[in-house]
């Protein structure tokens, strides 16, 4: 290379080119389902005040997904701080680049949502809006590296670009009532602003970082810090030895990932929880909004599952490590560890949903009692089960998939998967009513026997290879065999009730077990390569 700013550009676009392309599925992965179920349902009509609420919703999603990807291949290391070039060039050239791709991206799944669904809506908005976000954030981010206070700042950055574009789409403190179609010239400057803003304190952040500063916390917050400054005193408390290897890496896979899925849910209910207050108060609205929770604690539960599934050296690398693979466990052994932890990680966040729902439905009876009961009336009995066990489906089998350590397989395959499924879905809109329906029926069929063949596979091949016992192989075939008894009971129950969807679904529960053989199989795959 010729120059360092031109390095730093390839590296992005060559080492982070699967995390990139990855971050551009993950963020259009929910707006083209959601979007594709209301075609279906006949329920999209871009014109609906709600699509506002959704518009608003989605392009921060968007700004989220593709941020987290492009800082997961972007972020600093102690290499780059010895280079031979000033703070302000690095800061330069890690900036603009990602800020770029960051426009582009909402461009490019802006035009492609408006092309695919006729939704009109505005382009250059929200590519600007992106594009500052992620400089405000990252500024917040290096500014405040290596301090207790790091989360604060970064709040706070979030906040003041969320709530200036939400000033954009009405009052700041209510329903959003329009899309920020129009871009005036005060818009820009204030967002070149924030642009600028942002870039001199990632200067004196990245600066301070290069020289090995720390920097303080604010006052209230020294109490977090666990040294001469605290104003009380810990005793620390002697650990008993562990009774068995079994105990002790349960002890140590607890302390290293457990609590990450169930601090994911704590936040999101917390943050969803401030949103109602200052733009809604309606507890009905509440009440629904922890009934979609269920749901969203399963897509939620994914990111929990790759960092459970995590065994490398570093966050980054799904590799296993000389230390982990060294360990004197048999794979069965640390396979029945991590499903232990994966299984107790769900729970506690199933919980906390349940104990959040459980509470707000009890008050909303009482203030609106006749809409709480519409609400809960549409209800079924197996809602609650079916959230617990697809979060567990969903955390497991991700966990799965980071256990065998094959971070550019996975990255091709749903790098392959996903756009085939919006092409289908593009395909779609030149059928009638009829064929389209044929045609996804059809589709729910095979993906539900495929999903059921690998499942099989998975049972079977652990087996050959003694990683279960037959006692494993009988229950999981028991348990298996009652879900699809219960799904076709409800589905006889319905008179609408189709069969394409009935067999996907026997097809997903297969999954419930699935994961007792594929963790084994997963983790002797990393460890053995």
């Amino acid at each position: 290379m010729r120059s360092i700013p031109m390095a730093m550009t390839w590296e992005l676009l060559t080492r982070g080119r699967w995390h990139l392309f990855l971050g551009l599925l993950g963020a259009n992965l929910l707006p083209v389902l959601l979007l594709t179920a209301l075609r279906i349902d006949g329920a999209l009509d871009p014109t609906e005040p709600g699509f506002v609420t959704m518009q608003v919703v989605l392009v921060q999603l968007h700004i989220f997904t593709f941020g987290a990807a492009l800082l997961a291949v972007h972020e600093f290391a102690p290499r780059h701080y010895t280079m031979p070039v000033a703070s302000s060039t690095l800061v330069t050239w890690r900036l603009l680049p990602a800020m770029l791709l960051m426009a582009l991206e909402q461009i490019f799944s802006t035009f492609l949502l408006n092309v695919i669904y006729g939704l009109n809506w505005p382009i250059w908005g929200p590519a600007l809006l992106a594009a500052t976000s992620l400089a405000m954030v990252w500024a917040a981010l290096w500014f405040s590296e290596k301090s207790p206070s790091q989360p604060l700042y970064i709040i706070i950055a979030g906040t003041v670009i969320g709530l200036w574009y939400k000033s954009r789409c009405g009052p700041m403190f209510s329903q959003p009532t329009r899309v920020w179609s129009d871009v005036t010239p005060g818009d820009v400057l204030t967002l070149c602003g924030f642009g600028l803003v942002a870039y001199f304190v990632s200067v004196a952040g990245i600066s301070r970082s290069r020289r090995g500063d720390e920097l303080g916390s604010p006052g209230f917050l020294n109490w977090l810090k666990l040294g001469t400054n605290c104003p009380v005193e810990f005793p620390i408390r002697q650990r008993s030895a562990f009774r068995s290897t079994d105990e002790a890496q349960f002890w140590y896979e607890w302390r290293k990932k457990g609590w990450i899925l169930p601090t994911i849910v704590v936040l999101t209910i917390s943050v969803s929880l401030a949103m109602w207050l200052m733009f809604s108060r309606d507890p009905v609205a509440l009440l629904e909004g922890l009934v979609a929770g269920g749901a969203i604690l399963s897509a939620g539960g994914m990111l929990g599952g790759l960092v459970v599934g995590n065994c490398g050296s570093r966050e980054a690398d799904l590799d296993m490590g000389q230390f982990q693979a060294t360990r004197p466990l048999a794979d069965r052994d640390l396979a029945r560890t991590l499903l232990q932890v994966t299984l107790l990680t769900v729970a506690i966040s199933w919980g906390i949903w349940m104990a959040t729902f459980a509470i707000t439905t009890g008050i909303t009876l009482m203030v609106s009692h006749d809409a709480a009961s519409r609400v809960m009336q549409k209800l079924q009995w197996w809602y609650a089960p079916a959230s617990l066990m697809g979060c567990w489906i969903v955390v497991a089998t991700s966990a799965c998939m980071a256990l065998t350590g094959r971070a550019t397989f996975w990255a091709k395959f749903w790098g392959a998967l996903l756009p085939t499924g919006m092409i289908v879905a593009m395909l779609a809109k030149l059928l009638d009513r009829e064929m389209q329906v044929w045609l996804y029926s059809a589709l729910l069929v095979v993906a539900g026997i495929a999903i059921a063949g690998l499942a099989i596979w998975t049972i079977i091949v652990a087996r050959r290879r003694m990683l279960i016992d037959s006692g494993v192989v009988a229950s999981a075939a028991l348990i298996w065999i009652g879900l699809i008894a219960i799904v076709i009971f409800e589905s006889l129950r319905h008179a609408h009730g189709q069969v394409s969807l009935a067999i996907f679904v026997a097809g997903i529960a297969a999954w419930v077990v699935a994961p007792l053989s594929a963790t084994p199989l997963a983790l002797a795959l990393n460890r053995h390569r």
